[in-house]
Formats: C-alpha cells, structure tokens, sequence
C-alpha cells in the first residue's frame, strides 16, 4: 500500500488542499491507499472507484461531484466529514467507525450544480450512528438505505496503537455483500492479505485473519519433524504415525491460514520429500491429520 500522510489539518488550513485529484471525467481506480491528516482526502469527479483504503483524521475524507461513483471495502475513521456527495454514488462493505471522536461522522449528500439530482445508496455497511449519520441537504437527492447496514462497534484489533483491522469477534466479518461479482476487488487488503478469507468478504479495508498458529501435539502416537528448515525449493517431512487403522494426511496452510496442498502419508515411519518451489516466500503450516482431526502441527518458512 502507499500512504498520504500530511501534518494534522487545523481550522483555517487551505480548504482546497487535496492528498489526490481529479477534475477529469476517465475511469480513475484507487485502491489500498492510507489518506491522513489532509484538508480533503480525495477529489473525484466522475467514474471512479475506491476500494480497500484507510481515511483517518482527515477534515474531508472524499468529495464526489458528477456521477457513477463508487467505494468499496474502505474505512473512515475520525474524519469530521468522511464523504462529502454531490452526485451519484454507492458504498458498499464499508466501516465508519471513529475511535478518538466522540460525535459520529456525518455523510453528506446534496444535488448537483444546476440542480440535477443525486442519488447515494449505502449497503453492507457498518456505519456508527445508522442511517441518522446521513445529512440530506435539499428534496432532489435520494438516500436508497440496504436493510442489511448496521450500527455495531467493530473491534478493532489495536486502536490506541493505530491498527485498525478487525478483531476475531467483529461483526464486520463475513457480513459483506456475498455477491462480490463486479466489485473490482484487489487480490490482497490494505495490510496485504487476502481480500477474501472464510465464506464472506469483511466489511472494510482489512480482512480478518486468524492468528498466527503455535506448533502443537494432539496424539502421542505421531510426530512429524521438517528439514531443511528453512528451505528454498524442497523440504523432507519426517512422520511417525502409529496409528495403522487411520487415514492420514498433511495439509499445508500459509501464514493467512489458506489450505495451499493436500498430501496422502503412508502408514508408519516414513520421510516424504515435497516440492516447494512454487511456494512464495513466507511463513506455512503443516497439519498432519488423522481421520480429519489434526494430530500435529509443524512451520516451515520458504526463503529464497
């Protein structure tokens, strides 16, 4: 991800000092992006689409003008306004959310110049204060409110230390639209992990993952060990397994807790080779399972 960190906006600041803009009508994608600090986050005029950025501390998180505007898996925290709209746009899989401030922030929607109308429709969504947090300025704008949007603290991880991703008792999780088809959606969140983990997309630009896994023994009548560690291109796994009447397997995960392979284990002592050499460099898992309960858990690390 990149960052636009500016020194903290005060009152009486250039109101027109933008981190990014555009006055152009082309297609501008902007994804997995930190925006903190600034006057005006992002100044977007028209087909555009945010997905998987962080707006912190700012006064204007985003303004919209013109039309087919989009924000996607992004979150807002502490700005006094996080979207300014005057246009048409949809937000979706989105966390407004402050920690520090004590009001919620508003959204803001109001017509077009000469009057065109405006339409902002909000779903999937955790949005602090519900649907009273929108300000609707004049009668020719339209708020369209998803009944699936909801009000609920989200549980960052570690908020006094600026890391606001999901804890794993969010209820941002999983609750995003389950439709992801069209949403343009990045291969990986804002801290680099991938945008989908379980059988829902999250709501906001971090994707709750689970916790790094501590090696562990669950029978004593197997035993895996793993050498060379760490390895470049092929590892040995050493198994004990005692247990003749069963059906094993290794599986490996990596450090996002995604299964990458299956591997059959024979029955009795055994050292199996393995290829590593399309593995990217990083943490991994292996899981060596009895019947589909895991007996022993072992890490390797790829390097190259």
């Amino acid at each position: 991800y990149c960052q636009f960190l500016a020194p903290e906006y005060s009152i009486g600041q250039d109101p027109g000092s933008k981190a990014i803009s555009s006055n152009s009508s082309g297609d501008v994608y902007i994804s997995d992006v930190i925006f903190s600090n600034h006057a005006i986050g992002v100044f977007l005029y028209e087909n555009n689409i945010l997905n998987s950025c962080l707006f912190q501390n700012n006064h204007y998180g985003i303004i919209y003008e013109s039309y087919n505007q989009t924000i996607s898996n992004c979150t807002f925290i502490d700005n006094s306004v996080p979207v300014f709209c005057r246009g048409d746009l949809t937000i979706q899989n989105s966390l407004f959310y402050n920690f520090d401030s004590i009001s919620p922030q508003q959204i803001i929607l109001e017509s077009i110049i000469c009057f065109y109308p405006a339409t902002l429709k909000i779903e999937y969504s955790d949005i602090e204060g519900g649907q009273n947090s929108v300000i609707v300025v004049d009668t020719l704008c339209t708020l369209i409110w998803g009944e699936e949007n909801f009000d609920l603290d989200p549980l960052y991880e570690n908020p006094d230390s600026n890391q606001f991703w999901l804890s794993s008792s969010s209820p941002c999780i999983d609750n995003g639209n389950p439709d992801t088809t069209g949403l343009n959606l990045p291969e990986f969140d804002l801290a680099g992990y991938p945008r989908v983990y379980g059988p829902g997309i999250d709501i906001g630009a971090y994707e709750w993952f689970p916790v790094e896994i501590e090696e562990s023994t669950y029978s004593e009548k197997s035993s895996m060990g793993i050498f060379p560690n760490p390895s470049t291109s092929y590892i040995y796994f050493q198994i004990r397994n005692e247990n003749t009447a069963s059906v094993h397997f290794i599986k490996i995960y990596n450090s996002s807790g995604q299964l990458i392979e299956t591997i059959g284990v024979p029955n009795g002592i055994t050292t199996l080779p393995h290829s590593i050499s399309n593995y990217p460099c990083g943490l991994y898992y292996s899981v060596l399972v009895d019947n589909d309960e895991p007996v022993y858990i072992k890490k390797f690390t790829v390097v190259r």
